[in-house]
């Protein structure tokens, strides 16, 4: 396996990882609607069962709140994760609280479409007309945020990280492979992971990496620069000239991650998009908005397995 440890000034600052000047990601096209839709954990009357990231979820089939009754969003980091807070219209505010009232509900299902994205625990408070999705990961966070208030729909560039086992014991090591899809002409990308969860102790980047043999490598043998930042947990790579199509998932980069002595629960871990920590960009240098996929979970006591690649 061939490793990259490349991290110069001359690639990170002066090819632009950090602060390009070009434009800002385009609002993209209109696709399915997004929408939150609130669940319960346990079997009640009129809600549908979905599995979600391996959990078992029964889901409201009304809308809880739609990209209409969002004024803006918020998301920030807190003790269990990534919260988003949405400030609603009045409208919105009066009508989830009823819903959740109805319901005893106290989780929430983004969706897109008919698709089910990611979960949360939410509440609300009436009086501000402030909902907070709690529980979060950093990447989801983002991506939630977004798309609640229509500024991405999925469909588009995509970056999602897979574990190669579910599972590890205390000190233990799992590596995560990173793949990109959903775009064409791409010449540029950068990765950075987010990591929350838990029930105790840590779980941190203990390696990263490039394997330019694998088959699925999104660059292949084109010329190119990249680099490994061991500081800030970064990996990126710029084609010397032009573009490729990655439609399909192509591989990016590898994180190897350890647990604690001490790490014990599940350990939520996806790319992080906030603040432009990870990018993608086209050959003609313009950066594109990017979705991430599931977060990968990493429970810390029991052993299992997962794909090598993802769908």
């Amino acid at each position: 396996m061939r490793r990259i440890v490349m991290c110069t000034a001359a690639l990170w600052v002066g090819v632009g990882f950090i602060g390009w000047e070009s434009a800002r990601a385009d609002r993209p096209a209109k696709g399915d609607q997004v929408t939150l839709r609130l669940a319960t954990d346990v079997p009640t009357r009129g809600m549908e069962k979905i599995t979600l990231g391996g959990r078992t979820l029964f889901v409201s089939g009304k809308t809880g709140i739609s990209s209409g009754d969002v004024v803006s969003t918020e998301a920030f980091e807190s003790r269990d994760g990534s919260d988003v807070e949405l400030s609603l219209t009045k409208a919105g505010a009066d009508r989830l609280s009823s819903l959740m009232k109805d319901a005893g509900a106290t989780q929430a299902v983004l969706f897109s479409g008919r698709k089910a994205l990611m979960a949360g625990t939410i509440s609300l408070s009436g009086d501000r007309g402030i909902a907070t999705i709690a529980g979060l990961n950093a990447g989801d966070a983002e991506q939630f945020s977004q798309m609640i208030q229509g500024r991405r729909t999925i469909g588009g560039p995509t970056l999602t990280v897979v574990a190669g086992t579910t599972s590890i014991a205390p000190d233990g090591a799992v590596t995560l492979d990173v793949f990109v899809s959903g775009v064409a002409n791409l010449r540029t990308y950068q990765t950075k992971l987010g990591i929350s969860g838990g029930d105790a102790g840590r779980l941190t980047v203990d390696d990263l990496f490039v394997d330019h043999a694998r088959a699925d490598y999104v660059f292949g043998t084109a010329q190119k620069l990249d680099a490994v930042d061991r500081y800030g947990d970064r990996i990126g790579a710029v084609l010397m000239d032009g573009g490729v199509d990655a439609m399909d998932a192509k591989y990016v980069g590898s994180y190897t991650v350890r647990a604690s002595s001490d790490a014990s629960g599940a350990f939520s871990v996806n790319v992080i998009t906030a603040d432009r920590s990870s990018i993608v960009m086209d050959s003609e240098n313009k950066e594109l908005a990017v979705g991430t996929g599931p977060s990968a979970i990493i429970t810390v006591g029991r052993t299992g397995s997962l794909p090598a690649s993802p769908k």
